[in-house]
């Protein structure tokens, strides 16, 4: 599913030490705008919800706040310049942090009695300045936000004056909840160690910013969520060096997964980890980053070996979770369909867990090594020919030669049991083309294989990825694809169900006979890419070779900047039947939008298409259209037009906005239109288009003004469509 991350208002924060004091009361919360602001019970944490009316989250959050009792406000008050915007009560001393937008460089006048921390608070939208003031017990109240209606609404923390406690706040409507970091029966005790170090479970729980270990200043600055508040065990940095086979035991009083957080420096892993499980993710301090490996155990006593490091690197950390979960799990995606399916995209791929691992490092491997992550290969070649359905090979950081025809990668069986070959925990892997080769072509018939997070550099080569002959059901995903002298992207020669995903295609082509994607097959899907800066079309669906291609699902993209030879569309549909275009976002086509002609056929739903000389251009041989839900704003020439050939297409229910000359241009006596909306009074009210965000704001005519379309679930964002009694026009669904 699409989920809404809408634009980000200004936080407010009260604090507290790593959580708020039990005794701590927020209450008479009261807004002059009139929405409801509440107090999460959770307390202040990366993860949480920034706003009330919109889906961003806290992504790093100084530790002087970690757990503090913070108020959701609204970011549709980003607005307000009220004096008394916001008040509430507190029953004690506190320390109010207000966090305001970075993007608002004209402070709102009552912000200058508090003091900058000079820390910042960021979320999934932008970064917020932390502002701090004393207040004594009482009523508190703060002005509005004063932006002009820019950017970001502020959020405020509340923390007590000296709490080192570890209990919720009381928002004065309910009961006070525990914050502890596990389960309130989970009882870890008797730990013993063998070097005679004194370890200690911290009572506030695994957070970015709680100390490492117990003779070192170092903290945490990334935690995966899977851990996010878990109980730890605080080891001691000069224990590295231990060897011994039973170094650390503890108790715990029900089942447990326990997770060991182990130094990547470290090649040469102790023998009792193997029988753990890589989660895939990583812990990551201020001074090293480290693999999260997990274990079930139950109740009973734990027995855990030593560092192994030989004096190397870092000494492991320890986490404990009520359960014996905690494993990840594969993401899936769909095959696009007449119907298409907007669930979200995978972010990562891991291999299937009765394969085997293998690694490649270009840096200090070896092909006469055994491929394991202390004795890697050393070429892509060597550890290709290992490879069986379910493995998965590992390439460490580096530049290597990319793959074309003949350095073949064995197919899998399945995706559940597929070939996968990854960029290691995201380690910079740059692959680079032959000369006046691509940099990536699969051997014909390949299929079930997985690339996952890798750049794909063209530059004197030719296109960055090249399908291959009758290859099929291949994932490429969390890269790059630049530089290429021709396409960034060749699907072609009989090719079928690739999955282009989370991609950037930039930067490609020496004319315009070259695009961003170059489609001439069947059932692709591109989802979730930024294609941008490529010499002709953003994205070329085109019958090349005698192809027909049918069924592409082109959803959820950033499109922009194309045609920088002058001449193409964001998104060009020449031939074929069944292919959607869906919740994109296109802006800067040196000519059009949406260029449907050549025969081709499809359905264009929820699209955004900001400033092109054409948004919508139907030619005289398109047949067959459902143009429904689209946004076109401030095309220089004509918003939408049919075509005097054009056969049997529907326009329903699009937004047509200041175009130069006219919106809306029907020359085809077959064409059904109904319930568009057209002319200077309907302005979409994007929240900020010269950002290009394309966000609708309160009073959107778009809002609610849609067709609604049972297979279109989700928005640009993720988020469920409809939100009201219908679908939302454009690619965004308004909360």
């Amino acid at each position: 599913m699409l989920s809404y991350i809408p634009f980000l208002a200004l936080a407010i924060l009260v604090p507290c030490s790593p959580v708020l004091s039990a005794s701590l009361s927020i209450s008479n919360l009261t807004v002059a705008s009139g929405q409801t602001y509440v107090v999460p019970t959770s307390g202040l944490q990366v993860g949480g919800t920034v706003y009330r009316d919109r889906s961003y989250t806290f992504k790093t959050v100084p530790s002087t706040v970690q757990g503090a009792a913070y108020i959701q406000t609204a970011n549709n008050d980003k607005a307000g310049t009220n004096s008394n915007f916001l008040s509430f009560s507190v029953n004690q001393p506190v320390s109010v942090y207000v966090a305001h937008g970075d993007r608002i460089t004209s402070k709102p006048s009552w912000l200058s009695s508090f003091t900058d921390t000079g820390a910042n608070l960021v979320t999934s939208d932008a970064t917020f300045s932390l502002f701090v003031r004393a207040f004594p017990a009482g009523t508190i109240t703060l002005g509005g936000n004063a932006s002009g209606g820019c950017c970001s609404m502020y959020s405020v923390i509340v923390q007590t004056a000296g709490s080192t406690t570890t209990s919720a706040p009381s928002t004065g409507t309910g009961s006070n909840t525990s914050t502890s970091p596990s389960s309130s029966s989970l009882s870890l005790s008797n730990l013993t160690v063998a070097s005679g170090q004194t370890y200690v479970v911290p009572t506030s729980g695994l957070q970015v910013g709680g100390t490492v270990y117990r003779d070192r200043s170092y903290t945490f600055k990334t935690v995966p969520s899977s851990v996010q508040g878990a109980a730890y065990i605080q080891t001691a940095n000069n224990d590295k060096a231990a060897t011994n086979s039973n170094f650390l035991s503890f108790t715990v009083n029900q089942p447990v997964s326990v997770y060991v957080a182990h130094g990547d420096r470290i090649t040469s892993k102790p023998s009792w980890l193997s029988s753990f499980t890589d989660t895939g993710t990583n812990l990551v301090t201020s001074d090293a980053t480290f693999s999260l490996f997990v274990r079930a155990f139950p109740a009973g006593t734990i027995t855990l070996g030593g560092n192994a490091s030989g004096g190397c690197c870092s000494m492991y950390s320890v986490i404990v979770k009520s359960g014996s979960g905690g494993t990840t799990t594969t993401p899936t995606t769909t095959t696009p369909t007449t119907t298409p399916t907007t669930t979200p995209p995978p972010s990562s791929s891991s291999s299937n867990s009765n394969g085997n691992t293998y690694f490649v490092a270009a840096s200090n491997g070896n092909d006469g090594n055994s491929g394991t992550q202390s004795a890697p290969f050393k070429t892509l070649e060597r550890g290709f020919g290992v490879l069986l359905p379910g493995d998965t090979l590992y390439v460490r950081g580096g530049t290597y030669q990319g793959f074309y025809s003949t350095l073949k990668i064995p197919s899998g069986n399945s995706w559940s049991q597929p070939v996968t070959i990854k960029a290691y925990q995201q380690e910079k892997v740059v692959l680079t083309a032959p000369p006046h080769k691509s940099v990536v072509m699969f051997t014909s018939g390949s299929h079930y294989i997985i690339l996952d997070g890798f750049i794909m550099d063209a530059k004197g080569g030719d296109s960055a990825i090249g399908t291959g002959v009758n290859s099929h059901h291949i994932r490429i995903l969390n890269g790059e694809a630049k530089n290429g002298y021709k396409s960034g992207v060749n699907a072609h020669s009989g090719s079928s169900s690739f999955e282009f995903i989370n991609l950037r295609i930039h930067h490609n082509g020496s004319n315009d006979f070259d695009h961003g994607l170059y489609l001439s097959t069947s059932n692709h899907l591109v989802k979730n890419c930024e294609i941008y800066q490529n010499s002709g079309w953003g994205v070329h669906i085109y019958s090349g070779g005698g192809n027909n291609p049918s069924n592409n699902l082109i959803l959820n993209n950033k499109i922009y900047d194309n045609s920088r030879s002058g001449r193409g569309a964001g998104i060009g549909l020449y031939s074929g039947s069944g292919n959607f275009l869906v919740n994109n976002l296109i802006w800067g086509s040196h000519v059009t939008g949406i260029d449907v002609n050549s025969g081709g056929s499809g359905n264009v739903y929820n699209n955004t298409i900001y400033k092109g000389t054409y948004g919508i251009l139907l030619g005289d041989s398109s047949s067959a259209v459902k143009v429904y839900n689209n946004i076109i704003s401030l095309s220089s020439s004509h918003g939408l037009v049919v075509a005097k050939n054009s056969k049997n297409s529907q326009i329903k229910n699009n937004l047509i906005y200041g175009s130069g000359t006219k919106d809306l241009t029907n020359h085809a006596s077959t064409t059904s239109t109904s319930k568009n909306l057209e002319g200077n009074n309907y302005n979409p009210k994007f929240q900020n288009p010269g950002s290009f965000d394309f966000h609708l704001q309160s009073g959107s005519p778009a809002i609610d003004a849609g067709l609604s379309l049972s297979e279109i679930v989700n928005d640009f964002d993720y988020n469920s469509r409809p939100k009201g009694n219908s679908h939302d026009i454009g690619a965004y669904e308004r909360p």
